[in-house]
This record gives C-alpha cells, structure tokens and sequence, in this order.
C-alpha cells in the first residue's frame, strides 16, 4: 500500500497531458489499492476471530462458517490488525 501511494503522489506530479500512460499506470495503482483493501477488509472479521471455519469430519471436504457474535473481541487479536 506504501509503495502504491507514493508511486500514486509522484505520478500526480507529473503532466498526465503529456503522456498517456500516466493515467494507465494511475489507474492500475488504483486498482491495486482497491484489491488490497478489499483483501484486507475480507481478513479483517478472521483476524478478530468472529468467523470460524468448520470442517465436518463425518463428510470430509465440507466446511462451513459460524458467526461468532456473542463474544467479545479480544483486544490482543485486534492488535495484530493494527
């Protein structure tokens, strides 16, 4: 993400009416960004332990997912997000 908005500052400086592929290369970046976040904010309930996967051992290959809601979260998992 670091990398992405400082490539995302210096193309900003420059001209895009000069060339083209600035804005190419402005729009992959944002892309990037966007996918990385979207990655992050499909990790984060895991990282905090309020979903569960569940893997049935009487059908092997089935998983599936339980809310956890009615715990609270446990403030050394919501560190390791940070």
């Amino acid at each position: 993400m670091l990398i992405n908005s400082t490539r995302l500052q210096i193309l900003a400086l420059l001209d895009s009416s000069l060339n083209d592929s600035i804005d190419e290369q402005r729009s992959q970046c944002l892309s990037h960004m966007k996918t990385m976040g979207n990655d992050l904010a499909s990790s984060v309930p895991f990282y905090l332990e309020r979903f569960k996967v569940i893997t049935n051992p009487d059908s092997p290959g089935k998983t599936s997912f339980t809310l956890n809601i009615h715990e609270d979260v446990k403030l050394y998992m919501a560190t390791l997000v940070l």
